[in-house]
């Protein structure tokens, strides 16, 4: 198989959820018995790559499908820097080489942040640039790609109205869940206090003003045994000081910064995890109700990786009703669903500190969904939709 990507892939950095997928599903389609072909780096370095492959797929090298990951970022701005690769690019051609062998192609889509407020960071021109390469790419894309995947059902109906896709031409890919042995010594490792309840929270700022609300008001009614371990940039968040005051203040936010290796000791510390903040706003759209679905809140739409690290260190989930991981811990009861209020959060979390015989519960419950959504079925599912 052919495992295609248009950014440079860096295994170092397994912090950031585009090379977390790539790692795991390559590692999936390797260990389902698949020689995977990879091209990944910048244009420039992908070209050396697909000249290669082509060579080889000339000479009779047998190839059972292609599957792709779509960065951020147009892949006709992925040259190294960012100048537009339009005549005799190598990734078109490439594609349509495959096409004609009679490969099918299946390519992850992984975000739409141009349909939300999130474009409106960006100057002008580059958000009209932006807009104008993302729909050239798809242009092209929609010319070869047999299969688009998605994260999420929701994400599907957006993507497919909006770009006039038909439904049956895009699949949910949600991604998987690892769990080893190792993962057993978040559970163990943990000193049970039945009298101090901790929380984790991994990501970035978004706005977690609920989330800061609600500690301060945990402070302010005199709570000192509910603990957060906020793990984020510190220097994003020093940058961010219209909550910083209080937070510093009352210490039961604790701001760390943390890589891949220092977060198994805070996972260990923690009871439970939190999916509690809100990101960018989808924009209103031609004929397009995103109400269907609850909210305009791009977390509707969004299956965060960090989602899949929690169960993976079994942290049982809260989160809100908007958001599209809630049916997930509804369903197979991995956490708690509450309203996007910081006042529900604090009778939550004061509830479990009391309670927390219901998160030992959860994590029983995380264990019988570990195959269910293991990288291995995400795999199959890709093998089984491609062949």
């Amino acid at each position: 198989m052919i495992f295609y990507t248009f950014v440079p892939f860096n295994e170092s950095k397994l912090n950031r959820a585009y090379n977390i997928r790539i790692y795991f599903l390559k590692k999936a389609f390797e260990k389902l018995g698949y020689y995977v072909y990879f091209i990944d780096g910048f244009y420039e370095e992908r070209v050396n790559k697909i000249k290669n492959l082509w060579s080889l797929i000339e000479k009779d090298e047998k190839i059972d499908f292609v599957y792709g990951e779509l960065p951020n970022l147009p892949f006709l701005l992925t040259s190294k820097y960012r100048v537009p690769r339009l005549l005799n690019n190598y990734d078109i051609k490439f594609l349509r080489f495959l096409k004609e062998k009679k490969l099918r192609i299946g390519f992850f889509v992984r975000d739409l942040y141009h349909l939300t407020n999130a474009i409106d960071k960006l100057g002008i021109i580059k958000k009209i640039l932006y807009i104008y390469f993302f729909n050239l790419s798809l242009f092209f894309l929609k010319k070869v790609i047999d299969i688009f995947f998605v994260p999420t059902y929701n994400f599907r109906e957006l993507f497919s109205h909006f770009y006039k896709i038909s439904i049956n031409k895009i699949s949910e890919l949600p991604p998987g869940l690892s769990l080893d042995i190792s993962n057993i010594y978040h559970q163990k490792v943990k000193e049970e206090d039945n009298n101090v309840l901790n929380l984790i929270y991994v990501g970035g700022l978004y706005n977690t003003l609920e989330l800061f609300k609600c500690f301060q008001e945990l402070f302010n009614s005199n709570i000192r045994n509910i603990f957060l371990y906020f793990i984020t940039r510190k220097e994003e968040f020093f940058k961010s000081n219209y909550y910083l005051k209080s937070v510093l203040e009352n210490g039961l936010i604790k701001i760390i910064e943390a890589n891949k290796n220092d977060l198994p000791f805070y996972y260990s510390k923690s009871d439970a995890s939190l999916l509690f903040y809100k990101t960018f706003e989808i924009k209103n759209i031609y004929n397009f109700d995103s109400y269907n679905y609850g909210s305009k809140d791009y977390m509707a739409l969004a299956f965060p990786v960090k989602f899949m690290e929690y169960l993976e260190s079994l942290k049982p989930v809260i989160t809100y009703k908007e958001a599209f991981a809630a049916k997930i811990v509804e369903e197979n009861d991995i956490g708690w669903v509450i309203d996007y209020d910081y006042l529900k959060l604090k009778e939550l979390l004061i509830y479990l500190l009391n309670n927390k015989w219901e998160i030992e519960n959860k994590q029983r419950n995380i264990f019988k969904i570990i195959d269910k959504y293991s990288w291995n079925n995400v795999a199959k599912k890709v093998i089984d939709i491609l062949l």
